[in-house]
């Protein structure tokens, strides 16, 4: 057998094994450079939604004073507010996984409960404003770990 034909026979799978392997290292970095894209996205939808929400619990503050009767001049910031937060809730809706997005539009809820509540002249419910702040919490819980590590925590919720 020739030499040059010897040479060519064995460089080919060498050289189809170097192409395919570089094939799938490209793939492997596209996807690296969307997922990257796609957890910024995440990150400033969840951002956005928690500015939302901490507006909407600094307004709390000024429509339910320590007396705990609600101030009318206040309630219709309140209501904007409320509407912001869900607002931002369908955000997280189109740019988190479900488990994410569930925990925010309950938040969503928790607001809107506290605005009703404002419209409707009540005193504030100690109840509610729980409600509100356990659900803010384990929404920042869980898009953390799902932002930081990828993963959701399983549980009761």
């Amino acid at each position: 057998m020739d030499s040059t034909l010897a040479a060519t026979l064995i460089s080919a799978p060498v050289a189809l094994f170097a192409a395919v392997a570089a094939y799938g290292a490209g793939r492997l970095q596209g996807r690296g450079a969307v997922d990257s894209v796609r957890r910024a996205s995440q990150r400033d939808s969840y951002a956005l939604f928690l500015d939302a929400c901490y507006e909407f619990t600094a307004q709390c503050g000024a429509t339910y004073p320590p007396s705990g009767q609600v101030v009318e001049a206040e309630v219709a910031a309140l209501i904007a507010c409320s509407r912001r937060v869900g607002e931002r809730a369908s955000y997280v809706t189109l740019d988190g996984p479900p488990g994410v997005a569930q925990l925010a539009h309950d938040v969503s809820d928790a607001t809107e409960r506290l605005t009703l509540d404002a419209r409707l002249g009540h005193a504030a419910e100690p109840g509610l404003a729980l409600a509100y702040d356990v659900r803010l919490t384990k929404f920042v819980s869980q898009a953390s770990d799902h932002l930081n590590t990828g993963l959701l925590r399983r549980g009761r919720r």
